[in-house]
Parts: C-alpha cells; structure tokens; sequence
C-alpha cells in the first residue's frame, strides 16, 4: 500500500513538473505582446478589429510600443542567431565543466576545453558579432568573480594558463574578421 502512494506522488510530482515545463516553453515563445494584455484588459474588441490590429507593436489605445517577441523579432530574421546560441550553451558549457570540474578531472582535460572555448569563441563573430560580445563580456566578469583562481598559476588549481590560452586562441582567430565589421 506505500509503495502504490509513494508511485501516484511521483507521478503526480512528475506531471506537475511537465506542466511546469510546457508551461514555461510557452509563455517564452509567446512573450513580447504587450498588446495582448491591453486586449485582454479592455475586452471591447470584435472578433475583425483583433484580426487587423497589430498587437505587437500598438495597444489597444493606438499608443506605439516597441516591445517585440524574441521568436519572431529576434530567431527568425535573425537566422545567424539560430547558429550563436546553441554555440554560446556549449562554451558556457565547457567553461561550467573545465572551472568546476567533477569527478576529478585533470588538468590537461581543462586546459582542452579552455582551448575549444578560444576556438568557439573566436569563430563566432563569423556567425553573429553580437553573442561574440556578449559572451565576451560575460566571461571577463565570471574571471573576476574567480579572482584568485583566474589569477592563480597553481598547475591543478589554478586557471590562469587556461584563461590566458583561450583569450589567446579567441584573440588571434577573431582579429581577421574585425575590419569587416567597420565598414
């Protein structure tokens, strides 16, 4: 009799976290219509005036917004973008597995990844420039938040080498493609 309790409060936890999941994916991919809201608020729409109102970027009241959907505004025009992202979660990625390694990885392991991120990351402004900035930024301030193990030359420890070689690598395979980009 446990058991049959304990099953029906997995499942029930574990259907809980599916509608949570499904949930989640579609407010993302539904989101950037502060018209919606106005359109739901108001309630005196026809059924004709919803079809012909752009509710993307003007409210009910006719007042323009610029607030757009990251689908519609940002992956679809945007296709480079669709090639960035999955490229910026497996930098991040490595960076997560080589600076907090589990199951001991070795130094040589780490110093691996860092050199695939210098390469990630250097190709990357072939894809999209911004995600380059972007995780370039973001990496500068995750070495200051490890100072001490970013500026560390410990071998084990230490990341310093790994750092210093993924800039290195990201650095010297970014360089060429600049000057197209100050045109």
């Amino acid at each position: 009799r446990f058991l049959n309790i304990r099953e029906a409060s997995e499942k029930r936890r574990s259907s809980k976290k599916n509608t949570e999941c499904v949930l989640g994916v579609l407010l993302w991919l539904l989101s950037g219509s502060i018209g919606a809201w106005t359109m739901i608020r108001d309630k005196d729409f026809t059924i004709q005036e919803m079809k012909g109102h752009d509710w993307m970027q003007f409210t009910s009241s006719n007042e323009e917004l610029y607030w757009f959907s990251v689908v519609s505004h940002v992956l679809l025009p945007q296709r480079s973008a669709l090639f960035a992202y999955p490229i910026a979660l497996l930098i991040f990625s490595m960076l997560i597995i080589s600076i907090y390694p589990s199951n001991g990885n070795e130094a040589t392991q780490k110093h691996q990844l860092f050199k695939w991120v210098g390469i990630l990351l250097g190709i990357l402004p072939l894809v999209h420039a911004h995600s380059f900035v972007a995780i370039a930024i973001v990496i500068s301030v995750w070495a200051l938040i490890e100072f001490k193990r970013t500026f560390s030359f410990n071998p084990t420890s230490g990341l310093f080498s790994s750092w210093f070689g993924a800039a290195l690598i990201a650095f010297v395979l970014s360089l060429p493609q600049i000057p197209s980009y100050l045109d």
